[in-house]
C-alpha cells in the first residue's frame, strides 16, 4: 500500500485563502506558523483480513446446515424404524406360549412312551397312542421300550437345547418316574423333536441323558428375616379370637368345605387331612388388616405328611375376620 506525504509551509504570518469558487485540494493546506506531514493510504477493494472472515463464516453456516439436515434425515430414519413396544411384548408372549405348548406335548410324548399294558390289546393301543407324536416313517420298533406293565409317577422337564433355529428342532430333556413290578424307576430321557405350526415330532430315538452334576456357583445364604412381618401386636383378646378363627379355617380349608367361601376368598385342597397347625406371630398392618403367620402338616389318605409355612391376610369384619389372601 502506498503512502503519500505532504508538507504544508508557512508562506505569510497570516492564512491565506485560495481564489473564490475553487476547491481546495487535500495536498494543499496551509496553517500558520507550522509545517504537518498528512499521510494518506489507497482504498483497497477487499481487506484481506474481512475476506478471509466472511469465507470462514460462509463455511460454519454451510457446515451447520449440513449437520442439521443429516440429523433430521437420521431422526426421520429413526422414527420410521422405531420398536413397538406393544408388538414386542405381543412377539414375546407368543414365543413363550408356542414354547409351554412344546414342552407340554413332549411331556405328554413321555407319558405316552413309558406308560404301557401287558398283552396284545395293549401293544395296539399303545402304538395308536404314540403315533401322533411321531414324524413320518418313524420307526416305532425302536423306541426302546418294551411292552410290560408300567404306571407313570412323573414327568419333570430338565432342559431345552435348539439344534436348528431355522429348521425348528431342538433337543428336550425330562426326568420320569415310573412304577414297574411293585419298585419306583428314575431315568432322564432326552430326544430330539421338531416343532411347526403348534404340533410336535418326535424325529430321533430317545435314549437315557447323562446330566452333569451341578456345580456349586450360586453361595447364597439362608435369611430367615425374609418370612418376617414387621407391624404392631395385636391385644391378648384379639388373639384369642384370632387363633379360634383360624383354626376353623384351617377344619374347613383342608377339605374345601362349602363354609370356606363365608370367611374365605381362598380356593381349598381336596381331601386332605389336617395333621397340625401352629400359629408363630400375628401383627396389625392397620386397623382393619391382620398378618398371621405359622405352618400346617397335612396327609392325603395314609400317605406321609407334608408340611408347608403360611402366612394369612384378615380382614376384620363385624367382629369376626375374613381370609383375603393366603401364601
Amino acid at each position: 500500500m502506498s503512502k503519500v506525504s505532504v508538507k504544508v509551509k508557512q508562506k505569510a504570518p497570516q492564512q491565506s485563502f485560495l481564489k473564490k469558487g475553487k476547491k481546495a485540494s487535500r495536498e494543499q493546506i496551509e496553517l500558520e506558523g507550522q509545517v504537518r506531514t498528512i499521510r494518506f493510504a489507497k482504498k483497497s477493494v477487499e481487506n484481506k483480513l474481512t475476506l478471509f472472515f466472511y469465507v470462514v463464516l460462509a463455511c460454519l453456516l454451510f457446515f451447520l446446515i449440513m449437520l442439521f439436515g443429516r440429523l433430521d434425515t437420521i431422526a426421520r430414519a429413526s422414527h420410521a424404524q422405531s420398536i413397538d413396544e406393544k408388538q414386542v411384548v405381543s412377539e414375546v408372549q407368543k414365543s413363550l406360549e408356542t414354547q409351554d405348548m412344546m414342552l407340554y406335548q413332549g411331556n405328554r410324548f413321555v407319558q405316552t412312551l413309558v406308560s404301557r399294558t401287558e398283552g396284545t390289546d395293549g401293544q395296539k393301543e399303545w402304538e395308536e397312542a404314540i403315533a401322533p407324536y411321531l414324524a413320518k416313517k418313524y420307526p416305532v420298533d425302536q423306541l426302546g421300550f418294551s411292552s410290560g406293565e408300567r404306571r407313570i409317577n412323573s414327568v419333570t422337564f430338565v432342559q431345552q437345547e435348539t439344534l436348528d433355529k431355522k429348521a425348528k428342532t431342538f433337543q428336550l430333556t425330562y426326568e420320569v418316574t415310573y412304577t414297574e413290578d411293585k419298585e419306583e424307576q428314575s431315568l432322564p430321557l432326552t430326544f430330539p423333536v421338531s416343532y411347526q405350526k403348534g404340533q410336535l415330532k418326535v424325529i430321533g430315538i430317545p435314549q437315557i441323558a447323562q446330566l452333569e452334576e451341578i456345580e456349586t456357583k450360586n453361595e447364597a445364604t439362608y435369611d430367615e428375616t425374609l418370612q418376617k412381618v414387621t407391624g404392631e401386636s395385636v391385644s391378648q383378646e384379639e388373639k384369642e379370637a384370632i387363633t379360634s378363627f383360624v383354626t376353623n379355617y384351617f377344619d374347613l380349608y383342608v377339605t374345601n368345605d362349602e363354609k370356606l367361601k363365608l370367611i374365605s376368598a381362598v380356593q381349598g385342597l381336596s381331601n386332605a387331612t389336617l395333621v397340625s397347625q401352629t400359629i408363630d406371630s400375628i401383627i396389625e398392618q392397620d386397623t382393619d388388616t391382620v398378618l398371621v403367620t405359622g405352618s400346617y402338616q397335612i396327609k392325603f389318605g395314609e400317605s406321609s405328611t407334608i408340611g408347608s409355612p403360611y402366612q394369612l391376610k384378615l380382614s376384620k369384619m363385624n367382629n369376626t375376620y375374613f381370609v383375603d389372601e393366603m401364601n
